[in-house]
């Protein structure tokens, strides 16, 4: 593990000749005097880390505590003053803000997969493409993409743009079940009624329609996955991406 504070860097692991303890290295030995007073550091040259102490897993856990309760900083990097080790500090940051915009720009280039996908009516393409943890936005929809096939036949172009929606999540997080919006939705459906819900509410019906039916023989009726879709459409080509 490797934990930086404002006191210095350390880098923790077992002590594998010391059952109980933890093998606790710095790059400098001001960073363990600080950070653990009193301790003996070893200087080990032929060592990867230069510098190391071993203690009582439960000693550090105690310090590591300490330094977590006492931190009273709105900014990590101008708590530190050590120039040197402020300066190191920075560059981990430029690294790891780095893996944050690969991350991004990888999830947008996926988004962008799914909607030429969603554009070519290949339904297994987006269908694969789908992750329910990272669903496609609805401000990333364009009209071109809303597929207007109501068949619901497997490879259906219509079930594969539901599972770009997580409904599970959506419904958790504003208090309802998938199946609730659905069933309501299916008494009085018309073209109105569509008119009447957000656009997430309508993806949410879409994904739960394909839900209900997935492990059904029959299809739901191609009219109202029809009027659904057109719906979705309307909502994305007025720009009401709620």
């Amino acid at each position: 593990m490797w934990i930086f504070t404002s006191k210095g860097f350390v880098s923790i692991v077992a002590d594998m000749t010391r059952p109980g303890n933890l093998l606790i290295r710095a790059r400098k030995k001001k960073h363990l005097q600080d950070l653990f007073p009193g301790e003996d550091v070893k200087t080990t040259p032929a060592n990867d880390y230069r510098f190391r102490i071993s203690i009582p897993f439960q000693d550090a856990v105690r310090i590591l505590a300490e330094e977590i309760a006492g931190i009273d900083y709105p900014n990590f990097k101008n708590s530190i003053q050590d120039h040197d080790y402020h300066d190191a500090c920075l560059e981990v940051w430029k690294t790891m803000f780095h893996v944050q915009v690969q991350e991004v720009d990888s999830v947008r280039r996926n988004f962008d997969d799914i909607l030429n996908a969603l554009r070519n009516k290949d339904a297994e393409a987006v269908t694969q493409l789908s992750d329910c943890d990272n669903p496609l936005p609805n401000d990333l929809l364009t009209p071109d993409a809303i597929p207007m096939d109501p068949n619901w036949s497997w490879p259906s172009i219509a079930q594969s743009f539901a599972l770009t929606f997580n409904g599970y999540l959506w419904c958790e997080k504003n208090g309802l079940e998938p199946s609730e919006l659905f069933i309501d939705a299916e008494k009085t459906w018309t073209s109105n009624d569509f008119e009447m819900h957000t656009l997430s509410e309508l993806r949410c019906l879409l994904f739960a329609l394909q839900r209900t039916y997935r492990d059904t023989w029959g299809d739901p009726d191609p009219k109202f996955v029809f009027e659904l879709l057109k719906a979705i459409k309307q909502k994305v080509e007025s720009g009401l991406f709620e």
